[in-house]
């Protein structure tokens, strides 16, 4: 059996899904983790193979630019969440660079990101696995699952409504920092930032007629090696913790009350689907 992951960047599958990676290997499954947005990094694909290795997993990078790169746009929390339009062609270059990978395989579980967080590249990662044939299973996005607040946005972006009590603006300051998420803002963004959120938090869109559930999955036993797993991308959990342990953070948000690692699998019903229009993460604009 083969399980394939499909990880907008050099990390996000790891980062996301260790304990089911590492459970399916100790039970003799074939795992590929496909990287779609991977150009221009070759320290960081040497990393993301060797730690692949170590769990029996293995790596295909399709090499395409990240949205820096093929946008021409800054690495900040603005631009890459907030404020990037699906674009068709970008959905498309994903698409047809998975088709013959998938074909190829022919996994039996294909696993994508739900594009909790907004940025650009997991969102249109998730806009290809509309796309494509088959019947995808979608994970959380980590570290940006761990703020609840992400979680929420992305959820009333797919399938419209409201929530009952969206958290103040120092809540969800606290939210972020809470979920390791505060290396994603620039200091002088953001205040602003946050007031946006806030602001996308409170409003209400029209229902969509689609529905998600979560369901969790719990990896018994797997604690250690997903952790080791998460822990073999030093490139990025240096910048990106800022002081803050990885293991704490992990077994905060990620571990059960007994101490076993658990992923939640969001289940679609209906045909949801990103629109490319105008707009940004979190905004009713984004969608159609």
């Amino acid at each position: 059996m083969t399980t394939v992951y499909v990880s907008p960047h050099l990390d996000d599958a790891a980062f996301s899904c260790a304990a089911g990676i590492v459970s399916r290997r100790a039970a003799g499954q074939r795992v590929v983790v496909i990287t779609v947005f991977s150009e221009g990094e070759p320290a960081r694909e040497v990393e993301d193979r060797q730690a692949l290795a170590r769990v029996g997993a293995e790596a295909i990078h399709l090499g395409l630019p990240d949205s820096p790169l093929r946008l021409g746009i800054a690495p900040t929390f603005r631009d890459l969440m907030l404020d990037q339009p699906l674009r068709p062609e970008t959905i498309e270059a994903v698409a047809a660079g998975l088709r013959p990978h998938l074909a190829q395989l022919g996994p039996a579980e294909i696993w994508w990101p739900l594009g909790i967080g907004g940025h650009i590249d997991h969102r249109s990662v998730f806009a290809a696995s509309r796309r494509l044939p088959g019947s995808p299973r979608y994970y959380e996005d980590r570290p940006y699952a761990f703020v609840p607040a992400f979680v929420a946005l992305r959820h009333l972006e797919l399938r419209g409504g409201h929530l009952h009590a969206p958290p103040t603006i120092d809540e969800l300051s606290a939210q972020i920092d809470a979920g390791g998420c505060a290396a994603f803002f620039t200091p002088e963004e953001r205040a602003g930032c946050v007031a946006t959120l806030h602001q996308r938090l409170a409003q209400a869109r029209p229902a969509r007629g689609h529905s998600l559930r979560a369901i969790p999955h719990r990896h018994p036993g797997h604690g250690p090696a997903a952790l080791a797993l998460v822990q073999a991308y030093p490139s990025q959990l240096g910048w990106l913790m800022s002081g803050i342990s990885a293991e704490a953070l992990w077994r905060r948000w990620a571990f059960d009350a007994d101490g076993e690692p658990f992923e939640r699998e969001l289940a679609i019903r209906g045909d949801i689907d990103d629109a490319p229009g105008v707009g940004g993460y979190g905004s009713p604009r984004d969608t159609a």
